[in-house]
C-alpha cells in the first residue's frame, strides 16, 4: 500500500511539472511573438515616416509657386529608396508590409510624375534611371573648372 501511494504522488507531481512547463513555454512564446511584432511595427513606422516625409516634400513643391529643385528631390528619393530597401527585409513577416509597399509605390509614382512635369524630361518610370542621370549631371558639374 505504501508503494502504491508513493507511485501515485510521483505521477501527480510529474503532471504538475508538465503543466507548469507548458505554461512557462506558452508565456515565453507569447512574449517573444509580442516583442518581435512590436519591433517590426516600429520598423514599419520608421519606413512609413520616411516615405510620408518624401511625399510631403513633393506635395509642397507641387502646390506652391517655388521652383522645383530636382536635385534635392532626387537626393531625397535616393535616400528614401535606400532606407526602404535596407529596412523592408526586416518587415518580411510584418502585417504592415503591404501598407508600406503601397505607400512606397505611390511615392515613387508621385515623384516621377512631378519630375516629368516640371523638368520636361522623361527618363522613364524607373527611379534609378532618374537618379543615374542626376549623378552623371553632378559628376559633370564637378569636372567643370571654376573661375
Amino acid at each position: 500500500m505504501l508503494v502504491v501511494r508513493h507511485v501515485r504522488m510521483n505521477k501527480k507531481l510529474k503532471a504538475y511539472q508538465v503543466v507548469t512547463l507548458l505554461l512557462v513555454f506558452t508565456v515565453t512564446f507569447c512574449l517573444f511573438k509580442w516583442w518581435d511584432t512590436r519591433n517590426q511595427m516600429i520598423q514599419a513606422a520608421f519606413v512609413a515616416f520616411e516615405i510620408q516625409t518624401t511625399q510631403e516634400i513633393v506635395s509642397e513643391t507641387k502646390w506652391t509657386d517655388r521652383n522645383l529643385d530636382a536635385e534635392a528631390i532626387l537626393m531625397r528619393l535616393e535616400f528614401t529608396m535606400g532606407y526602404y530597401k535596407a529596412h523592408s527585409n526586416t518587415l518580411s513577416r510584418c502585417p504592415m508590409l503591404q501598407f508600406v509597399n503601397n505607400e512606397y509605390d505611390r511615392m515613387i509614382r508621385d515623384v516621377i510624375k512631378l519630375l516629368k512635369k516640371e523638368t520636361g524630361q522623361d527618363y522613364g518610370d524607373d527611379p534609378n534611371s532618374w537618379i543615374d542621370h542626376y549623378h552623371k549631371g553632378m559628376a559633370n558639374k564637378r569636372l567643370e573648372p571654376t573661375r
